[in-house]
């Protein structure tokens, strides 16, 4: 059981702070690579269809995935949602492989609000 002090918010205001902490939390860039990666695969099968067997951090999101450059902007619109996030535009024309969007995810993805 959680103890609050008299100067911190009551019970009630605490249990909205930390469920907002969770939920806002959940996607920050403390995420490790395996958890960014995770989310990147459920989303390309769930939402792509694509064979799960198929989709690993070298994976060529054209070759490999067959995805072609509307499915990688439909993929990247749905991440930035999901996330929170705005990918630049200059970045994603750089964007080939799984790990590619796993690395750039990582590096901005918003820190947690404390």
């Amino acid at each position: 059981m959680i103890k609050i002090a008299k100067d911190r918010p009551g019970r009630l205001q605490f249990g909205l702070w930390l469920g907002l902490r969770l939920v806002r939390g959940f996607f920050h860039s403390g995420m490790e690579q395996q958890e960014i990666f995770a989310l990147v695969k459920k989303c390309l099968v769930e939402e792509f269809e694509i064979p799960a067997e198929k989709i690993r951090p070298e994976a060529s999101l054209f070759e490999t995935l067959g995805l072609d450059s509307i499915d990688a902007l439909d993929m990247i619109a749905l991440l930035e949602s999901r996330m929170n996030i705005e990918i630049n535009e200059q970045e994603l024309k750089k964007m080939r492989t799984v790990q590619h969007i796993v690395d750039y995810l990582k590096a901005h993805l918003p820190a947690p609000a404390l």
